[in-house]
């Protein structure tokens, strides 16, 4: 089974927010510019950044999400 956890990484002087995805192996992560993502919603920047990373990976399938801490975790279902 695989996950995917989003967090949020806060703007900085340089760079504005951006959302983190890493696979629960911790060998394969991510950072995607928040303002590139598709969506209105919070929760919809998170699973455009969950899904393109599952995707750059060859990972495919019904993924499920769920809050956990600061940020989403998405599982393999």
């Amino acid at each position: 089974m695989q996950t995917l956890t989003t967090r949020v990484l806060p703007a900085t002087g340089r760079l504005g927010e951006r959302l983190r995805v890493e696979a629960s192996s911790g060998l394969h992560s991510c950072i995607y510019r928040e303002e590139a993502l598709p969506g209105h919603t919070t929760h919809q920047k998170h699973e455009a950044a969950a899904m393109a990373f599952a995707t750059s990976l060859g990972w495919k399938g019904n993924w499920v999400a769920g809050h956990a801490g600061s940020g989403l975790v998405f599982v393999n279902a």
